[in-house]
């Protein structure tokens, strides 16, 4: 069975560093919180607002070791009123997880206060 995940967080500004370091943070986290090694993952999207459009997301993933995983760049859909500056992903594992929220992006599922 392959298990779909989210994880989002916000970038300070539209520069590579400011979007390394809010994907870095976001991906350490996450794959802290469940545990996961490379072997459990099987791809990641990762979707950006199209503020964010000075570096590839995903390549400070696959810069942090995750080597033989799928990974994929989209923008996000453009909405009224969407967060400025933000990053989600969509992680498939092999095994379940918990969804992670941060900075900003915490309001968008206030539901899931235990995962957030």
């Amino acid at each position: 069975m392959i298990y779909g995940l989210r994880a989002a967080t916000t970038a300070k500004e539209n520069t590579s560093l400011a979007i390394k370091e809010a994907v870095e943070e976001l991906w350490y986290s996450f794959i802290e919180l469940n545990g996961f090694t490379e072997d459990d993952l099987v791809s990641v999207i990762c979707s950006v607002t199209k503020d964010l459009d000075s570096c590839y997301p995903a390549s400070f993933i696959r810069k942090a070791g995750f080597t033989n995983i799928a990974l994929l760049d989209v923008t996000q859909h453009q909405v009224k009123e969407e967060i400025p500056r933000c990053i989600r992903l969509l992680v498939h594992a092999r095994k379940p997880g918990k969804n992670l929220y941060l900075r900003e992006t915490k309001k968008l599922r206030p539901e899931w206060k235990g995962e957030i």
